[in-house]
């Protein structure tokens, strides 16, 4: 699933070998240095993508985060967004593939 601020890449939870049945997201943030040359930019983002997650407001994400392993590939734009511009993207692109996860679609 693609914005212009990042790609995301959702798949449905499994566990690993030997691990507990616990459902949750398992949410991995990846910058290529193609994409961010620099280090401090890199960390930056991830560090904006990671906050945005964790203070999502209810309201942007009724159900709250879907039980899924996921990728979310990080684009410039990150940087220059608005913090509420970017928590509402990544609220609109989890709402739309946690819909595609109830139906199977998750790949």
């Amino acid at each position: 699933m693609r914005d212009p601020l990042f790609t995301l890449r959702l798949t449905d939870y499994r566990p690993r070998y030997g691990e507990a049945w616990r459902p949750r997201a398992l949410m991995g943030l990846v910058v290529s240095k193609k994409t961010l040359k620099r280090a401090v930019d890199r960390n930056r983002a991830r560090r904006r993508v990671r906050e945005a997650l964790r203070t999502m407001p209810p309201e942007l994400l009724p159900g709250g985060l879907p039980a899924c392993r996921a990728i979310v590939m990080l684009n410039p734009g990150v940087l220059a967004v608005p913090f509420a511009e970017l928590q509402g993207a990544l609220a609109r692109a989890l709402g739309r593939a946690a819909g595609q996860l109830g139906r199977g679609g998750g790949k």
